[in-house]
């Protein structure tokens, strides 16, 4: 059932929302701390419903801005940034559904990480497999070195 909130009671949970005290809420709708404790107290389901949709609008809001800065990072140079990156968009656009009892398991080529990593055909080589070539190699020397050391003792 939809009810009827005042413009100042959705500016007061859109400033609870975001984290501010009950006195800020109450500047921003243009009214006293005890008038909006007041109205909550006598419109109980109103304020519930506009504070979470505050609150889902803020979460909205704070993931586009992360997703933003995410998506920056997968244009960064270092490897370890970029699969941080796209791990954590991957967990973002994941399924949030919850299970059930003998339901079906999500198959693994649901996971948009995996969908990103399959599109680059297997003979091109990219930046992710230049910096795996490179670690192989590192690990290669140095196990030479210590079979070196190994000898000379």
């Amino acid at each position: 059932m939809k009810y009827f909130i005042p413009a100042w009671v959705v500016r007061a949970a859109e400033t609870r929302a975001q984290g501010g005290s009950v006195n800020a809420a109450a500047d921003a709708a243009g009214k006293t701390a005890n008038r909006l404790l007041h109205w909550i107290r006598g419109h109980k389901r109103q304020w519930f419903a506009a504070l979470q949709s505050a609150r889902r609008e803020t979460r909205d809001a704070a993931c586009d801005e992360a997703i933003a800065m995410l998506r920056k990072q997968l244009r960064d140079k270092e490897a370890k940034s970029i699969y941080q990156a796209a791990a954590s968009l991957s967990k973002t656009f994941k399924s949030n559904q919850v299970k059930q009892p003998g339901a079906a398991r999500p198959s693994p080529d649901d996971d948009p990480l995996r969908e990103w990593m399959n599109a680059v055909p297997s003979g091109v080589t990219n930046r992710v497999d230049l910096h795996i070539q490179a670690s192989e190699e590192e690990s290669r020397a140095a196990a030479l070195a210590g079979d070196a050391s190994s000898d000379q003792h």
